[in-house]
């Protein structure tokens, strides 16, 4: 893979690194971190050491106002099993220790306040969701809420001027309220949601009521120098019948006048979870309209989101006169020091976002959200800005040039040793490559491209074509050895395989990587057999090239392997495509000269499927052979990391390689 040029630097004086101010709070740049929830506290709400170094980095990074994430106000409207909360007066001395210590570091903190209302999974909670009206939420559960009395709607609000309370006596330096995403408030305005026929449903006037109740009473209790920020939607993203911005333009100027002194616009909801976590597939910018339509109708500073980690794509924005501040999530997580890095003019040195949406899945599988590309995310305490310096320098040998071995490499290279890296193919990156070769996917390949400048930059040779057998370890003489091989392809059991139309999945992906074209494989309709990420890349790539295409997978569902929300705009590309039959629950049984032997699990019938082409993708075993052997034949001190141990996924890799680089 060759190594891009550096990324376009940021002027010294870029509006972006200019000072701003958010009512009397003076902050020294206009990047906002957007409140992203981690799931990094304790059971019961309070923040964690390992959430205050994930906010420290950040802060030392030159973050204008670290947004600590949407922090329950109510327990029954919890929405993460580690959720931050400002629910009781349990949670002030945490808050209090975390904002010390952002403080100590430079940086100015918030928190956004919340309810999270009919989109609540009760196995979460423990306790039935509460909304406006009884409409469920079927990505959350699909438990359907209690349509909450006047009485209680009375109570919700005074919990959230309680929290700000709290908030305001822990000494953070602004409170913000989640207006957005489909969370209660955002529930209220819509009317999608709010099917109320009471003073709090019907009307805009009347939808407004609770979010501005909610608004003048956090108001009094923390009075008025304390700068309150809203997150608003713009557009629930659900169609005709949800909230749109000629609505939300309205609810903004209201905002104002009730003492709101930033709107952030957002979009969506969880029925529309790819408008508010725009995925790779989508353009950078994607929200900046709907928060110019906003601005229009305030006064007070508007920001917005939406991939604005791409800082050209911010800084048009406020150049623009779009927006007043950048509000930045995914970017940050998975740069903390993208704001430092960008005022140095090294924006070649910062981990890029990919937009890859894995943090939120791992959120989804209630674990912390860790970010696939940067393995010190979320682990600050134990990988730190950069590896310890080693105790004596050592020689390490790098086998394979994928994700783990590169990021192995740049560990180890940072703790002072002697690296180099051998790669048998002709190019960097291993899967990564693949991954990156889907129309709209081409930044999956970024990580790899970071990690191939990042080594050019230390000094680490990396020797492509060049394959690692006994010899060529003797005569390097390495103290160490990282084996980082990756996976192969299992031969194929289906009668047929063999034959000169059949190729292997990962062989036809790593020969279009390579330049090869589809129009030298043979003509005519093709099957892929398998329905894994691999497959359906290979089935994107044939449709592309004009092919018609059978997918054939033996269970329920396309790139599960990708995940739900990661894999959504591929998979339905492949599923929907017009020239594309998906067939799941079936089994390719023979492969003759022009068809395949179809076995479908349901009724038990077969059938021949036409197929001039047949793409096969083989389950992938780790390549550790020579790490095996060397182990058991010399002293040489050997590691296994990446699809070597077992194929798995991206952040795996990346981790894997960082923490034995790390340790070497």
């Amino acid at each position: 893979m060759p190594i891009p040029a550096a990324a376009p630097a940021i002027a010294s004086d870029a509006m972006l690194l200019r000072p701003g101010a958010i009512g009397r709070l003076a902050l020294p740049n206009r990047v906002l971190m957007a409140p992203m929830e981690k799931n990094l506290c304790t059971a019961d709400g309070r923040m964690t050491p390992r959430y205050v170094d994930y906010l420290v980095e950040r802060a030392r990074g030159g973050v204008g106002l670290m947004r600590v994430e949407a922090t329950y106000v109510d327990p029954v409207g919890k929405g993460r099993p580690f959720q931050c909360g400002a629910h009781a007066d349990h949670v002030v001395p945490a808050l209090r220790a975390m904002a010390d210590a952002v403080h100590a570091a430079g940086g100015r903190v918030s928190v956004e306040l919340a309810h999270c209302g009919r989109q609540v999974d009760a196995r979460i909670t423990g306790f039935q969701p509460v909304a406006p009206s009884a409409v469920p939420c079927a990505l959350s559960g699909g438990f359907v809420p209690r349509a909450l009395t006047v009485g209680e709607i009375a109570d919700i609000v005074e919990r959230f001027a309680a929290a700000a309370r709290r908030v305001v006596d822990a000494g953070l330096d602004a409170v913000e309220i989640h207006g957005a995403s489909g969370y209660l408030l955002n529930a209220f305005l819509s009317p999608y949601a709010n099917l109320r026929d009471d003073a709090y449903g019907g009307s805009l006037e009347n939808r407004m009521r609770a979010p501005l109740e909610v608004v003048a009473a956090i108001r009094a209790e923390i009075g008025p120098d304390v700068p309150l920020l809203y997150r608003l939607t713009g557009d629930d993203g659900v169609g005709a019948g949800g909230l749109e911005v000629a609505e939300s333009a309205q609810v903004a100027a209201a905002l104002e006048r009730a003492g709101v002194d930033l709107i952030d616009v957002s979009a969506g909801t969880y029925e529309a979870i790819t408008v508010t976590q725009p995925p790779m597939e989508a353009a950078s910018g994607g929200l900046v309209a709907l928060a110019a339509a906003i601005k229009a109708s305030v006064s007070i500073p508007v920001a917005t989101a939406g991939k604005l980690g791409d800082l050209e794509v911010a800084e048009a924005a406020l150049q623009a006169g779009a927006i007043d501040f950048v509000t930045i999530g995914r970017g940050l997580h998975a740069e903390p020091r993208l704001v430092e890095k960008a005022r140095a003019g090294r924006l070649a040195e910062a981990r890029r976002c990919i937009a890859c949406a894995e943090c939120v899945g791992f959120l989804g599988q209630e674990l912390p959200a860790y970010c696939a590309i940067n393995p010190a995310t979320i682990r600050e305490g134990e990988l730190g800005r950069e590896p310890a310096p080693a105790p004596a320098p050592r020689r390490v040998l790098v086998v394979g040039a994928g994700p783990a071995g590169l990021e192995a490499a740049r560990a180890a290279r940072l703790r002072g040793h002697e690296v180099a890296v051998y790669e048998q193919g002709p190019s960097s990156g291993g899967q990564v490559r693949l991954g990156a070769l889907a129309a709209g996917r081409e930044d999956f390949g970024e990580p790899a491209r970071y990690l191939a400048r990042e080594l050019a930059r230390l000094g680490v040779p990396v020797h492509l074509g060049r394959r690692v057998d006994d010899a060529l370890v003797r005569e390097a003489g390495p103290d160490v050895l990282v084996v980082a091989a990756g996976a192969a392809s299992a031969a194929s059991a289906i009668p047929g395989a063999e034959q000169p139309h059949v190729v292997e999945c990962l062989s036809f992906l790593d020969a279009l990587a390579g330049g090869s074209a589809v129009a030298a494989l043979p003509d005519g309709p093709a099957v892929v057999v398998g329905g894994s990420w691999r497959a359906c890349h290979a089935a994107d790539l044939l449709l592309a090239a004009g092919r018609e295409v059978v997918v054939i997978e033996s269970g329920a569902a396309l790139a599960i392997d990708m995940g739900e929300q990661q894999g959504h705009v591929l998979r339905e590309r492949v599923r929907s495509h017009p020239r594309c039959t998906v067939v799941l629950g079936a089994t390719v049984e023979e492969i003759a000269a022009d068809r395949v032997r179809v076995w479908a699990s349901a009724d038990g019938a077969t059938t021949d499927v036409p197929a001039a082409l047949v793409v096969i993708a083989s389950r992938l075993a780790p390549q550790r052979d020579l790490a095996d052997r060397l182990r058991a034949s010399t002293g040489i001190e050997v590691h296994v990391v990446g699809d070597a141990v077992q194929p798995r996924r991206l952040a795996d890799a990346l981790l894997e390689g960082a923490c034995v680089g790390a340790r070497i």
